[in-house]
């Protein structure tokens, strides 16, 4: 992997941002524990379907809710909280909130708040997943040393939240996040036992485990593989590369019901600029040009 910024920067990111963050670096047993649970369940989960132990009624149902669990990641989290490309109304912003507790990814207020600060100090300390780590570490390796008061730290005064806090879809989930994340889980596991899917708990509990490994590793593809390997056609001097494999349009269905709006996309004019300008060659080859 090329380095294109010089080891002094890289190490304390005092020539970047005028300042030093504190790394995670000590195992975090809680999160280890958490992690292992999921995975374990998981992998219980993977023996049975290769097995063919397993009612196809229930696993079409558990695929469909994952996908849609996925969904409220990248169409939410990421697209509406983070990064204010579309404007949803209430009931979608409702509905995206509820299957995002379902990721088990922490509250929506602090994941904006993670992906800010990574789009800010990407692949320096300040980056929660610092690609420049490694890939194991931007991949998963972050979550099991993740410190939420070091992290608390590096973005103070340094990330706007003022929208955040003026969303009472977010600061509700914030605010009741324990609860409402428990009581999501019993209803993942009341539905498919009431419609008669599946009679197990264990094994519904087992397909859910693997969604959220799923759906971890999909949103972890993103730090890791979309930062090491692929092509940077709108600017070669930073990691994030354009990766076919992570990406995913989301939104066309509900802006076609009216629930979101004003979606935000650079012209085609404005993007071949850029990547003349500062781009690695690719976007011509890739646009027939």
């Amino acid at each position: 992997m090329e380095v294109l910024r010089s080891e002094t920067e890289i190490k304390t990111n005092k020539n970047i941002f005028k300042r030093d963050f504190e790394i995670f670096d000590t195992i975090n047993p809680g999160m280890v524990f958490v992690v292992a649970i999921f995975h374990v369940l998981a992998f219980y989960q993977l023996v049975l379907v290769y097995n063919g132990d397993f009612a196809w009624r229930f696993f079409i149902y558990q695929v469909v809710v994952s996908i849609a669990i996925g969904l409220s990641i990248t169409a939410g989290a990421h697209r509406l909280w983070s990064h204010r490309s579309y404007k949803a109304n209430l009931p979608l912003r409702i509905l995206l909130m509820t299957l995002n507790t379902m990721t088990f990814q922490g509250p929506l207020y602090t994941w904006t708040r993670w992906h800010r600060q990574h789009h800010k100090f990407s692949d320096t300390d300040g980056d929660p997943h610092n690609a420049r780590r490694g890939f194991f570490y931007s991949h998963i390796g972050w979550v099991i040393l993740y410190d939420h008061q070091k992290f608390l730290r590096n973005s103070a005064g340094q990330i706007k939240t003022a929208d955040l806090e003026a969303d009472g879809v977010v600061m509700w989930q914030n605010r009741n996040y324990v609860w409402w994340t428990g009581f999501l889980l019993i209803a993942q596991i009341m539905l498919p036992l009431t419609l008669g899917l599946e009679t197990s708990v264990v094994r519904i509990i087992s397909a859910i485990s693997f969604g959220v490994c799923v759906n971890v590793f999909a949103a972890g593809s993103v730090n890791s593989f979309a930062h090491i390997w692929g092509h940077r056609p709108y600017d070669r001097s930073i990691l994030p590369s354009q990766n076919a494999w992570v990406s995913l349009l989301a939104l066309e269905f509900f802006y076609f019901i009216g629930w979101a709006s004003d979606l935000k996309t650079a012209s085609g004019e404005l993007v071949a600029k850029r990547a003349e300008r500062t781009g690695d060659g690719s976007y011509d080859a890739h646009n027939g040009k």
